[in-house]
């Protein structure tokens, strides 16, 4: 198997020395993740690579479902054939823990998918995951766009979110800026004000200026 980074490995063994979480039932908390990470080794797309399954060492309390798909917009209208399939073999459909994982741009659905998971499942914790990736960060030229982060590497002749691309961003006075993300933003606030206490959002913090979260957050960017 491919090895995999020094920074992932990290990860894993922090993730394995931990007790899993239980309920106040005295049973392991059981996770939902909607269109969860695609993770991939040696070009392969491995479901057990996923971060989801650091969770807990249980691999039967985890249950993925809607993972490739581009947006919740079909997850919100096929929420429980969705969940029906990916719990075919299970005792129950209970969840203590769901997880919606979709593109930072993925609006449409976003809000009836988190309405209809709460409806069904109105105590469990909702974790809506504030996602970015690298290419949804400009560089800027004399004040003037001029394409995304992925493009400014080409020109410099650097593999994509390679070390090398970091340490170049960190000497280069290129100048950074985030894509707008305030109406995603809007979406993710109606979501956590409206559907109760047991809704949190979370992601990497995103300084003002985008190379200062790069810069102190790389590893969770690297290729």
């Amino acid at each position: 198997p491919e090895k995999m980074d020094e920074f992932s490995l990290k990860l894993i063994k922090q993730a394995q020395t931990q007790p899993d979480l239980v309920g106040p039932n005295g049973r392991r908390l059981r996770y939902l993740s909607l269109g969860c990470t695609s993770p991939r080794h040696g070009g392969k797309y491995v479901a057990e690579a996923s971060y989801t399954n650091l969770l807990s060492e249980k691999p039967i309390t985890i249950v993925r479902a809607a993972c490739g798909f581009s947006g919740p917009l079909f997850p919100s209208v096929c929420t429980q054939s969705l969940i029906s399939t990916a719990t075919e073999q299970l005792p129950d459909q209970e969840f203590d823990v769901i997880i919606l994982n979709f593109f930072a741009k993925g609006l449409n659905g976003l809000y009836d998918l988190a309405a209809r998971l709460r409806q069904r499942y109105p105590d469990a914790i909702l974790v809506v995951l504030r996602v970015c990736h690298l290419n949804h960060i400009n560089f800027v030229q004399n004040g003037e766009i001029k394409g995304n982060i992925e493009q400014w590497a080409t020109h410099h002749k650097l593999k994509f979110a390679s070390p090398e691309f970091f340490d170049k961003l960190k000497i280069d006075a290129v100048t950074l800026r985030w894509r707008g993300f305030t109406e995603r933003d809007k979406v993710l606030m109606k979501i956590r004000n409206d559907l109760g206490p047991n809704v949190v959002i979370r992601g990497i913090p995103m300084s003002i200026d985008p190379k200062e979260t790069l810069i102190k957050y790389h590893q969770y960017y690297s290729e």
